[in-house]
């Protein structure tokens, strides 16, 4: 069974990092694929270095559900880390503790995201905050706080980019 594991002061830095409000940030936390829009893979955060990183230790661990090995960018957001889990489904977790909060299944017959992972996206009062993905040659969103489809995006939630 694959797992995820987050060590200890990596668990404290994410949950510090996704209450952050997004719009707020600079490179301090991880909302879109490559860590930021501009991908830079890049944190500005200090609580990690080269003098400490040998004391990491695992905090938590979460059980993906099955055997599949995932390679795929995790975002935070808000306290929320989003990974793929559970024969390709996507799944929020409590990014301090691992606890599942929700569950976006996959639907029956489609293929896994793509490696490109997931965005997150929130409108500037906060109201609206989507996640955004590719599967099956079409663009998804789904609410980011409920894991929901949007079905007011596109068709019912999906856009056809073929």
């Amino acid at each position: 069974m694959s797992r995820l594991a987050i060590g200890g002061a990596s668990a404290a830095l994410l949950g510090f990092l996704a209450r952050l409000p997004v719009a707020a940030q600079n490179h301090q936390t991880w909302s879109d694929y490559g860590g930021a829009p501009d991908a830079a893979q890049y944190s500005a955060l200090v609580q990690i270095n080269r003098s400490n990183v040998s004391q990491l230790a695992v905090a938590w661990i979460y059980s993906t559900g099955d055997d599949h090995r995932y390679f795929f960018n995790p975002v935070v957001a808000d306290g929320v880390m989003y990974v793929l889990a559970k024969n390709n489904s996507i799944v929020a977790l409590d990014a301090a503790t691992g606890k599942e909060i929700w569950t976006h299944a996959a639907e029956p017959g489609t293929t896994i995201i793509t490696d490109r992972g997931i965005n997150y996206w929130e409108s500037k009062d906060r109201k609206e905050r989507q996640l955004l993905f590719a599967r099956n040659h079409c663009l998804r969103a789904i609410d980011a706080r409920t894991g929901a489809s949007i079905p007011s995006f596109g068709d019912a939630g999906v856009v056809d980019r073929t």
